[in-house]
């Protein structure tokens, strides 16, 4: 038996990525669970389906939800997760919106129960994937030396005009590096440079020579730092990296340590 508080929650619909009407949104502030927002701001849910629609308060008593804002300019950068700090994504309608992963909130999931969810918003399963993934690598990033951060922070300005520029075509960017360790000066690092292209983009249309010119001068910068060998540098489709590639394949989150904006 379900308990007081949940029985409508799974029939009116509410899981993962679902929006909050006006009217929750309004109950929520005034109880003080959330922030004041803007006519352009609005929340979501982010808690898994199983969690979102348990029929035991005990067990599930909480929800988390998202704050989202509607903005005018889609920047590449921000899309697809390559951010872990700033999502944007683009709805059915072609309206883009924007999320701060800092703007989680938890409230009383037995509020969900007396509200439907926002019918005029709608998340698809691909931007629920994402935001579900953008979300973990906020917790599985990976992390490289100190040293070789450091010695890539004296091209961080043009690799980030270049990624302003031409980010938008990747999915990600992957590098291999062949010591975790933080080396001495007199020893490099060897690095191969992987741009993970959308599927959409094939070898020798103009978005795959945008990417390729890109990549090449990305590695270029990075091979005019002291201490760093770039050893080779490809594209590659989205369709063609295995997970056996991903056993080696490091996602370089030049997004993050670039603040690309």
């Amino acid at each position: 038996m379900a308990d007081p508080g949940t029985e409508n929650i799974k029939g009116f619909g509410w899981r993962q990525g679902s929006a909050l009407p006006p009217e929750l949104i309004g109950k929520l502030i005034s109880e003080n669970y959330i922030p004041d927002v803007n006519e352009d701001e609005g929340y979501f849910v982010i808690s898994q389906d199983c969690d979102v629609v348990n029929r035991s308060l005990t067990a599930e008593p909480y929800c988390e939800i998202l704050r989202f804002q509607k903005v005018q300019r889609e920047q590449g950068n921000f899309m697809d997760g390559k951010n872990p700090r700033k999502l944007q994504f683009k709805t059915s309608d072609s309206d883009i919106y924007e999320c701060s992963v800092h703007d989680k909130e938890c409230i009383p999931r037995n509020l969900l129960n007396g509200f439907r969810p926002l019918e005029t918003i709608s998340l698809t399963p691909k931007i629920v994937r994402t935001v579900r993934l953008w979300l973990a690598k906020r917790y599985s990033r990976e992390s490289f030396p100190d040293a070789f951060n450091d010695r890539c922070r004296a091209v961080n300005d043009p690799i980030k005009k270049q990624l302003k520029a031409r980010g938008e075509y990747f999915e990600a960017i992957y590098l291999t590096i062949d010591s975790m360790e933080e080396l001495s000066e007199d020893k490099s690092y060897e690095i191969t440079l992987v741009g993970c292209l959308h599927l959409d983009i094939e070898e020798g249309d103009e978005r795959y020579l945008q990417a390729e010119s890109c990549m090449a001068t990305v590695s270029k910068l990075l091979e005019s730092c002291s201490g760093i060998d770039v050893t080779d540098q490809r594209l590659e489709s989205k369709e063609t990296i295995t997970l056996a590639d991903l056993d080696f394949l490091k996602p370089w989150d030049v997004w993050d340590y670039l603040s690309v904006s």
